[in-house]
């Protein structure tokens, strides 16, 4: 099993990164309270569109046309019936008591 890792490595791992980007001449913007990222009169909660390729269909109707043709012709019929196997039947007495089991045909 993967072991995880506990916050205290989480943090000194991004204090690491940070510090790392800052030593290589990385710089950190700030900003005043109240300053947002998103535009003026844009509803960023707003449904956006999915644009998806349209993908090929591929046609079954002459899948269902051959299950159809299938379907309607007759089922032949086995010539000999398959043996039966005996059945059990519980025999029982006047109050649902069981008694004993019968093997019937």
């Amino acid at each position: 099993m993967k072991k995880l890792k506990t916050k205290a490595e989480t943090r000194a791992e991004l204090e690491a990164d940070m510090d790392r980007f800052l030593s290589k001449g990385g710089k950190v913007d700030t900003f005043s309270p109240g300053i947002s990222g998103h535009e003026i009169g844009v509803n960023p909660f707003q449904a956006i569109p999915l644009q998806r390729q349209q993908q090929n269909r591929t046609l079954v109707n002459d899948a269902i046309a051959a299950i159809e043709a299938r379907r309607k012709t007759p089922r032949s019929v086995k010539s000999k019936p398959s043996p039966s196997k005996p059945k059990r039947r519980l025999i029982t007495d006047d109050f649902g008591q069981p008694l004993r089991w019968v093997w019937e045909d």
